[in-house]
């Protein structure tokens, strides 16, 4: 809210609704609809304005529809009775969170339509000519990551395909690995368009997007610093597909500044270009972005009046257990394919138990398993495979992220391995015997000799620490380790690092590091002959150079970052494998032989992980050291004195009260 003293230097005017009939009007007019067309339209929009949606209370009659709404549906340019309620539907009815509020659009869709509405033809990629035509080719691409259609992800393809085809910028909400990435990914492969994908964090700015001075090149006649354009602006001239990934993270002053290229013009001021240039979006420009729901750490909703300018989609999260069987059958070999279904059984189960959180079934733990079966596919027994991958993706990392109590957690993971021992024979302590003794290739780690003194590999906890994180190495997947302070944690990656003969780089994280620390930046350079003046040279930071020589690389104390260096990540933990550098406006593939271990303290926890961060790593329980009575003792002791003292300064507070 502005203040009374920077209004008053205003002439304030009230700029009224637009009346339903004038509505009608401009509908004719600007979008040359039939005028029957028009008043249906505008017959749904009152209708719906009379309802109230419960996750939007605060949005009034504007809850489900907007004129802004209104006039989108009208630029897609229907045909008939039938293409104007589908599109109708799509834009008004895919956006509702919850399946109540979609069959209200639903049902006034087909009252004021007199019209039928089938779901199995809306979503059929096939029904819609423009998605039909790319849909034909998807099978045909080498995409990095195997495409399995089903329902869920054909409605999800034909819903983006519609919107891309009326230039509509998209919003996809939904649970973190539901595919909303990945959806982005494969209409920019089928389009032939080279994707922008821009990760958002709490200290994005609009500079990251639009461009900024940065230092000249050496042996460069424009001076000192010239400018260079962003990865959006870049996008608009040449007609490329941006992505903003996370946008609800990033402050509403920053994507404000988006507002214009939105809307219809397409058209962006660089006010930061000392010339203020305007520049014009191509005509193959496409601008998308993604979001979690708010409730996960550091997530909010977008501002309405940024959030209505996208046509927004909500993927609906994976509960079908033949949708899973289907995922798995489609990337598993013939050997494992009987495994399909029984995966698909326990999945769902696990994610009924889970109370802590809606549910949902995320591709990345339904891929991670099937990748786990297939790599040690001949290299031990399918049983073994089976119980060991479940431990692997999700029953090992139960406790990490959730906020579940130590009792709740070992309640919930007993439960979830009695529905698993129901689809195999193998002992249920199969769990306890090191992997290195179950699958073929996999060695025992030896301590160099020279090394020997300082680690000993041979003890219990230590040997099943060793078996879990190496089990995970089998994934190309990071590995996140959760225990308490001083359980060996990063030592135990470093031993490892040393038995294998591999390079270790380790990284001490904390609430003022910043993404520039482990990417690098231009620091002066020495000067030559040749130089006119002070040059600027780039240098790699720690993390962008193991990644490029393909290290492995331990980030310790992973939750003390802030949140801008954990969103940084994202493209690097997940299918992705690459870090986007701003200040070089280029995208770096990590090497295909880069192991991240992130260690996570639970007693110094200055911040939850998020989950949509958690969901990409491999979670690894430490086992904590056996602790003597007379410590835990001494622990009562210490909390009861607290309570002592606390329940002391609360009495003295309210005597002076």
């Amino acid at each position: 809210v502005l203040s009374r003293a920077f209004r008053n230097r205003f002439l304030e005017i009230t700029v009224d609704d637009i009346p339903t009939d004038e509505i009608t009007e401009i509908l004719c007019k600007r979008y040359s609809l039939a005028p029957s067309f028009a008043e249906r339209m505008v017959e749904v929009m009152n209708t719906l304005q009379m309802r109230r949606q419960s996750s939007h209370v605060f949005a009034g009659r504007h809850g489900f529809i907007t004129p802004r709404d209104l006039f989108r549906w009208a630029e897609r340019r229907p045909e008939d009775y039938q293409a104007l309620a589908e599109h109708g539907f799509l834009l008004l009815g895919e956006r509702c969170r919850k399946p109540e509020e979609r069959q209200v659009v639903h049902d006034v869709m087909e009252k004021c339509m007199k019209v039928i509405l089938d779901a199995n033809v809306i979503y059929d990629p096939t029904h819609w000519p423009f998605v039909n035509k790319y849909y034909q080719l998807v099978e045909a691409l080498n995409l990095k990551e195997k495409i399995v259609w089903t329902n869920s992800m054909q409605r999800l393809f034909t819903i983006v395909g519609l919107c891309l085809e009326h230039k509509e910028p998209v919003l996809l909400v939904g649970e973190t690995g539901s595919s909303k990435t990945t959806i982005c990914q494969v209409w920019a492969a089928v389009l032939e368009q080279h994707l922008h994908i821009i990760n958002c964090h709490q200290h994005s700015e609009a500079a990251d997007f639009l461009g900024s001075l940065r230092p000249a090149p050496p042996g460069s006649s424009e001076g000192l610093f010239r400018w260079e354009d962003g990865p959006l602006v870049r996008a608009m001239r040449s007609g490329d597909i941006f992505v903003l990934d996370e946008i609800s993270l990033a402050e509403d002053s920053v994507l404000e500044r988006l507002n214009s290229v939105l809307e219809p013009s397409r058209t962006l001021t660089l006010a930061e270009k000392s010339t203020g240039e305007m520049v014009v979006a191509a005509e193959l420009f496409r601008a998308l972005a993604t979001m979690n729901p708010g409730g996960d750490f550091g997530k909010k909703e977008l501002s309405p009046a940024l959030r209505n300018r996208f046509t927004e989609v909500y993927v609906q999260p994976i509960t079908d257990k033949a949708e899973i069987a289907l995922i798995l059958g489609k990337r598993m070999s013939d050997t494992l394919l009987p495994y399909a279904a029984k995966m698909a059984d326990v999945l769902h189960s696990v994610a009924a138990l889970r109370k802590d959180s809606v549910a949902h079934i995320s591709v990345r733990d339904v891929v991670a398993w099937a990748e786990f079966m297939v790599a040690t596919e001949g290299r031990c027994e399918g049983d073994i495979s089976f119980v060991h991958g479940l431990d692997t993706v999700l029953l090992d990392g139960l406790s990490v992220g959730g906020g579940l109590s130590e009792t709740s957690v070992e309640g919930l993971r007993a439960a979830c391995m009695e529905a698993c021992m129901k689809h195999v024979t193998t002992a249920p302590n199969v769990l306890q015997t090191p992997f290195w003794n179950l699958c073929t290739g996999i060695e025992e780690p030896v301590a160099p000799k020279t090394k020997g003194e300082t680690f000993f590999f041979s003890a219990p906890t230590t040997r099943g620490n060793c078996s879990k994180i190496l089990r995970g190495c089998v994934l190309k997947k990071a590995i996140m380790l959760e225990g308490s302070p001083g359980v060996g944690k990063t030592s135990i990656v470093e031993a490892l690092g040393r038995a294998f003969n591999k390079f270790t780089v380790r990284i001490n994280l904390s609430e003022q590091t910043d993404m520039m620390d482990l990417l690098g930046a231009f620091l002066p350079r020495p000067s030559e002959e040749s130089d006119d003046g002070p040059r600027f040279e780039w240098c790699d930071g720690v993390l962008l150079s193991a990644v490029k020589a393909g290290h492995w690389v331990v980030l310790d104390e992973l939750n003390l970052a802030s949140q801008s260096v954990l969103e940084g990540l994202n493209a690097l933990l997940d299918h992705r494998s690459s870090l986007y550098i701003p200040e070089l406006c280029c995208e770096v593939t990590a090497h295909p032989v880069l192991c991240v271990d992130l260690s996570l303290y639970t007693h110094l926890r200055a911040h939850e992980t998020p989950e949509h961060l958690v969901c990409r790593l491999l979670l690894e329980k430490k086992k904590k050291k056996k602790q003597r009575k007379g410590k835990k003792r001494n622990k009562r002791k210490k909390i009861e004195m607290v309570k002592k003292v606390d329940k002391k300064k609360q009495k003295i507070n309210l005597d002076k009260q």
